[in-house]
């Protein structure tokens, strides 16, 4: 499968969801170098797995921040329902792989196909609608990046399964 490779015009111009971008397209790049081995491990797929799920949750929450700090949270509901079907899909994954019963390899091959849909329709289209609403705010993409009141919205990921436990 081909890589995906981060290019300015995938950026919405908000300097951290860049970077978050940035690093979802290089969980997305191990998940497809791990489809592309004869045998797929499943201690590898669950540390993939792990990592996807940490840190797309993060991500998720610092977007879901953006949008209640600057009162978008109502016009961008499906937004954010987006975000909660994305959270139930991923710790769908995560029992899949810890079932020893299940197909490790249909379970990575649908781990690829959601990821790489997600970026598609959500990365790279949806968060683009977002963006527009804070711009129309008046917020500037440059106090987005820099703004000391959103340190806030700036955190370390966090386990999936406390995630996981809080969201629900």
């Amino acid at each position: 499968m081909k890589k995906y490779i981060w290019k300015k015009e995938y950026g919405i111009g908000v300097k951290l969801i860049d970077e978050q971008h940035r690093q979802f397209f290089k969980i997305a790049n191990d998940l497809l170098d791990l489809l592309g081995k004869k045998t797929i491990n499943r201690k590898r797929i669950s540390a993939i797995a792990f990592t996807l799920g940490d840190y797309t949750f993060y991500h998720l929450k610092t977007e879901e921040d953006y949008l209640i700090k600057f009162g978008l949270d109502n016009k961008a509901k499906s937004h954010i329902l987006s975000h909660k079907a994305f959270r139930k899909k991923v710790e769908g994954f995560l029992a899949k792989i810890e079932n020893k019963n299940s197909n490790i390899e249909l379970v990575a091959k649908d781990m690829v196909d959601f990821t790489v849909d997600w970026i598609q329709n959500h990365l790279l289209t949806a968060d683009k609608k977002y963006t527009k609403l804070l711009l129309d705010k008046g917020v500037k993409a440059s106090e987005l990046a820099t703004n000391p009141s959103l340190s806030a919205i700036r955190g370390k990921p966090r386990r999936v399964r406390k995630e996981a436990a809080t969201s629900a």
